[in-house]
């Protein structure tokens, strides 16, 4: 991945964050490693964002790190590649001359 574009996923990734929290608060180091681990596991920056509005609508407590947004994240990736599988599978059953 070029230098630019895991800028941009880190400074989508911390306003979108700063967003949900109402407020601005600068991201721990673990935040940036948690931040990097979904970039380098080429997670989409829509599933994380998706993540991040799952883990603060499920939660009841103010969310104070990016880790307890994790789960939802590869739980939110998780379900998008079930639906990408099943539609490969569809595609495949469908007769050659179909497409």
């Amino acid at each position: 991945m070029k230098d630019t574009e895991a800028l941009n996923y880190a400074v989508t990734v911390e306003r979108y964050y700063y967003a949900l929290r109402g407020r601005f608060v600068a991201l721990a180091a673990a935040d940036w490693i948690t931040l990097e681990a979904w970039h380098r596991l080429g997670i989409p920056i829509e599933c994380v964002l998706k993540g991040m509005d799952r883990a603060f609508s499920r939660r009841h407590i103010d969310l104070t790190s990016l880790q307890f947004c994790d789960w939802a994240v590869k739980e939110v990736c998780q379900e998008n590649c079930s639906i990408l599988t099943s539609l490969a599978s569809s595609f495949e059953d469908l007769p050659p001359d179909a497409l």
